[in-house]
């Protein structure tokens, strides 16, 4: 179905989170966009989410299309519609072992077939786990919202990061290996859904100590003593399977899931447990779900976040953050504009130069070829005369040189004069 709109709901280092609302009210998407970083394996991040896919389990919302590019993945889920687990708690208050166990059947059965696939849920709290609303019939009880998107996003970036809560949840609801900074794995699934479980069975999370201190407590104790004793008191039956599922190390925690869906087999009855599993519905009549009915909303997905935003006494302080941020992100865009063009300004510039050198080196060499050609030219050959014989070369000769005339030593007046002279002697005539 085509979508009318599209809205932010949150920006994760990581990438946005929105949602793609259609005609109808049941056909809003959750649009889960992940930004991949240069080097890590974005193909590898779609195929993980191509195997979430059209999955048949109905505790997880489907996952109804993937889009890849060659640097982000999105993932469409189906938006749930409904109160989550934490509203109903705080709305009915902590629930019995029947009711926990007939609420999380089908949640346990369907991460038991995930693990059995090698897939990793992840973000299993009490703040993603939607409560059917009455009158969906055919589903499950209990749904996980956002399956896989944990490991599809350290697949598209290399890591994590350090923002575990917009993947796993709050603090008291990841295991303590991710607040270590570790990847997601399926005794990661069992610690979340034992937190859950016990939270349910507590009307309080299990580990109620502040965030600072949670790490340590977590991996080096474990439930305190207090919580033990009240969760035995309280669930005998499931105690021993979900005590072992909060195991402060992973190994500790092996088989865990298998004992919990075996403990909620035994506290269910067969009758109870096909009502809830055959289609019926959570709320039929004769289910140990039944009484909490009325504690199960029907709001859609896109009216929780309108009123969240209504409910905070600083929601118009929000309004302003949220200007400031987008006049900050304007302002770093323009300055990025601004940079680009200088960039290609100075580009241009020293491409310019570049095309100017090679004219002025091109022109060198012309002038350097033609100097070189007329310099190495052969001398003009002499022309033959025309006539009988063989032809004469007429060659230029040298021109006659000119008479030197002679410079007299003495002048005629400066000639000595002799004192006698003598008179011409007469010639005698001949006879």
């Amino acid at each position: 179905m085509s979508r009318v709109g599209q809205r932010l709901l949150a920006a994760p280092p990581w990438g946005r989170v929105s949602l793609a609302e259609g005609v109808a009210a049941d056909s809003a998407v959750v649009v889960t966009l992940v930004l991949g970083r240069p080097g890590a394996d974005v193909d590898g991040a779609a195929g993980l989410a191509e195997r979430w896919r059209g999955s048949p389990q109905q505790a997880l919302l489907p996952l109804v299309g993937v889009e890849s590019t060659a640097d982000s993945v999105a993932l469409h889920h189906a938006a749930p519609t409904g109160s989550t687990l934490r509203e109903l708690l705080d709305a009915h208050g902590q629930l019995s072992e029947r009711q926990a166990a007939a609420l999380f059947v089908d949640l346990v059965a369907a991460l038991q077939r995930c693990h059995r696939r090698r897939l990793v849920a992840g973000a299993v709290h009490v703040d993603n786990l939607y409560v059917c609303p009455p009158g969906l019939d055919g589903t499950a009880a209990l749904r996980l919202q956002g399956a896989g998107v944990a490991l599809v996003v350290a697949a598209a970036r290399g890591d994590i990061g350090d923002d575990v809560a917009s993947l796993y949840g709050p603090s008291g609801s990841v295991a303590p290996e991710l607040l270590a900074g570790r990847l997601p794995a399926t005794t990661s699934d069992t610690w979340a859904l034992c937190a859950a479980l016990a939270h349910a069975l507590l009307g309080r999370p299990a580990f109620d100590v502040p965030a600072s201190t949670l790490l340590d407590h977590a991996l080096r104790q474990g439930p305190s003593p207090d919580t033990r004793a009240e969760l035995e008191r309280r669930a005998p039956a499931l105690a021993g399977a979900v005590l072992q599922g909060l195991s402060p190390t992973p190994l500790l925690r092996a088989g865990a899931l298998d004992s919990l869906a075996a403990a909620v087999a035994l506290v269910l009855p067969e009758a109870e447990r096909l009502s809830v599993e055959g289609g019926e519905g959570p709320w039929a009549r004769g289910t140990p779900l039944m009484p909490l009915a009325a504690y199960a909303g029907a709001m859609p997905y896109g009216d929780r976040f309108e009123e969240r935003v209504a409910l905070l006494p600083h929601a118009v302080a929000l309004d302003e953050q949220e200007d400031v941020v987008d006049r900050a992100r304007l302002s770093a865009a323009l300055r990025e504009l601004e940079v680009q063009r200088a960039l290609s300004r100075k580009a241009q510039q020293t491409h310019e130069r570049t095309g100017l050198k090679l004219v002025v080196v091109l022109l060198t060499i012309a002038v350097a070829i033609a100097v070189t050609w007329v310099g190495t030219r052969p001398p003009p050959t002499p022309r033959a005369e025309p006539g009988s014989g063989p032809a004469r070369l007429r060659l230029r000769r040298a021109p006659p040189p000119r008479p030197v005339r002679s410079i007299p030593l003495f002048r005629e007046e400066d000639r000595p004069k002799r004192e006698l002279a003598r008179p011409p002697r007469p010639r005698s005539p001949r006879p």
